[in-house]
């Protein structure tokens, strides 16, 4: 990879990192307002190519196994921040604009022990990805994806969603479990 072109990847994994930055919660457009916007069009982009950055500037390409890798860790961020959002429930909700989280929406649409959902999808998600890593014969790999998003989805199910202390509990365990699949997924690619 030229020097020009790693200036340019610098540059635009650097103003997708402000995009995210920026759009999630401040003004003008508050993504994260407005249930499922803030995770998908904020959190994602800015993850997601933060994820794939090492890789394609220490390498110059991207491999699939780069792409899998970013692909989980940025879902698994997203699931996370779900968590997150649990305990800021009620202030989400008396928020001046109302910050209408995907929390907000699934409580609100469903109920309090539905407050999980927008998590328990993302997490589901993961374990299914692992037939993507499958495929490409990423056997060790996809068995730590599919142990991770089954504990996360333990855990959560598990958390009383009107307990912040329960509910902090688990997203603890869930820190930990992402930074061991990170490296787990570094070291079986």
């Amino acid at each position: 990879m030229s020097s020009t072109s790693r200036l340019v990847l610098k540059n635009g994994l650097l103003l997708i990192g402000i995009w995210g930055a920026v759009s999630y919660s401040a003004p003008p457009l508050r993504l994260a307002y407005v249930p499922f916007a803030g995770e998908w069009l904020s959190t994602f982009p800015s993850t997601f190519a933060l994820g794939l950055g090492g890789a394609w500037l220490l390498l110059g390409s991207l491999p699939e196994w780069a792409l899998q890798n970013a692909w989980v860790n940025a879902m698994y961020c997203i699931a996370w921040v779900m968590v997150h959002h649990i305990p800021d429930l009620e202030a989400d909700r008396n928020a001046s604009p109302v910050k209408r989280t995907s929390v907000v929406w699934a409580a609100e649409r469903f109920g309090i022990a539905f407050a999980r959902l927008p998590g328990l999808l993302y997490f589901a998600v993961i374990g299914a990805s692992s037939v993507w890593l499958a495929a490409s014969g990423r056997f060790v790999g996809a068995a730590g994806v599919l142990i991770a998003s089954a504990l996360s989805i333990y855990w959560l199910a598990k958390a009383d969603m009107q307990d912040a202390a329960s509910v902090t509990s688990c997203e603890k365990k869930m820190l930990l479990t992402a930074i061991l699949l990170a490296v787990w997924l570094g070291i079986f690619h």
